[in-house]
Order: C-alpha cells, then structure tokens, then sequence
C-alpha cells in the first residue's frame, strides 16, 4: 500500500461529509456566460450572477465571524468590488478563483475596519441590494460538520471551504491566498485530520 494511502482515506471520510453538506452552486460554464453578459452590462444576466454567487460568498465570508451583520456587509462590499473590477475579468478564464481573489480581500479589509470601529450597517447597493438580501441564506442551527469546521483557523477553514466547497485547484487556491502550494496542502491536511478526530474519535 503506498505510504500515503491512510492520509487520502482519512481525508475522503472528512471531505464526504463537507460533500453532503454544500449547495449546488451554478455550474462554471453558466457563471461564465453570465460574468461576460454583465460586463456587456445585461441587467439580468447581473441578478442571476448574484443570486447564483451570493449564497456561497456569504458562507465564505462568515467563515471567521458569528455575527450575520457583518457578513452581511462584507457580501456588499465584495459586490461593489466585483461591480467595479468586472471589466478585469477575461472570458473564457476560470470565474470563481477571481471572484474568490475578490472577497478575501474584502473580508481582509472589513475585518480589520472592525477592529477600529463599531460595528454598523451600510445601505445595501441600488444595484445589487435587494437580490443580496434575498440570497443570503437565513440563520439555521449549524450542522455537526460545520460546528467542526468553524472551530478550524482561519487558514485551515479557508483551504477546506476553497478546495472542497468551491471545487478550486491548489494551484488556485494558492494564487488566491498567496500561500504556497505545499503550505495550502498542509492547511487542508491539518484540517481534514481535525475534522476526522472530531466527527469520528479517530486519532
């Protein structure tokens, strides 16, 4: 058996159950047809796109954070921006990485505004307002699984919710985070071995 075969099946049996738990986004192919539509400024190719990205950005971004407003306001923020770099999206790449190169910077920025002031909401853009509040999901008791993820780090929680809920490569998650290949690998490996021990009792 090679060496690493006990890792890939400890890592399967923590992976399967992040599986079960994610949504179905909008497949890449879809979201990129949309992105070149809202670049040629179509309105409702715009509202879909965010109706599509806006859960799984929400999740994203609440990831650090057990306050809804926040996250809240870190999922406007991450649209404005999205709103004004859209024409530096090239057709035909990837749309996810980008959009997710996007939102850390904006949950980077908005965590350390908090840090200097108190917390307050922002009106929801006239553009993308109203279809934000609508996708973002409403407050449920968390599942098991993702009590476990929640009390990962903050580097472990990223490349678990970049690899495993958003199907992003190493390669990608790396240009995201602006870690290195084998350092991304060894959040994700620290994480799927927490979430082992925690889900099953295996050490």
């Amino acid at each position: 058996m090679p060496e690493n075969a006990g890792t890939r099946t400890e890592e399967g049996a923590a992976c399967s159950e992040l599986e079960e738990a994610k949504a179905k986004p909008c497949g890449e192919t879809r979201l990129q047809e949309l992105m070149v539509r809202y670049q040629q400024a179509d309105r409702a190719a715009a509202v879909e796109l965010v109706e599509c990205l806006s859960p799984m950005l929400y999740r994203f971004l609440k990831q650090q954070t057990s306050t809804r407003m926040i996250a809240e306001d870190l999922l406007q923020d991450c649209w404005l921006r999205i709103h004004r770099s859209r024409h530096s999206y090239r057709p035909g790449s990837r749309l996810l990485p980008w959009v997710f190169a996007i939102a850390r910077r904006a949950r980077i920025d908005g965590f350390r505004r908090y840090t200097r002031r108190e917390m307050r909401e922002t009106p929801l853009s006239e553009e993308f307002g109203s279809a934000v509040a609508v996708s973002a999901p409403e407050e449920k008791t968390p599942s098991d699984v993702w009590r476990h993820v929640h009390a990962l780090t903050g580097n472990e929680q990223e490349a678990i919710h970049l690899l495993k809920v958003q199907g992003l490569s190493l390669e990608e998650v790396s240009r995201i985070t602006g870690a290195s290949v084998t350092a991304v690998k060894q959040r994700a490996h620290r994480a799927y071995v927490k979430l082992r021990v925690a889900l099953h009792g295996q050490k």
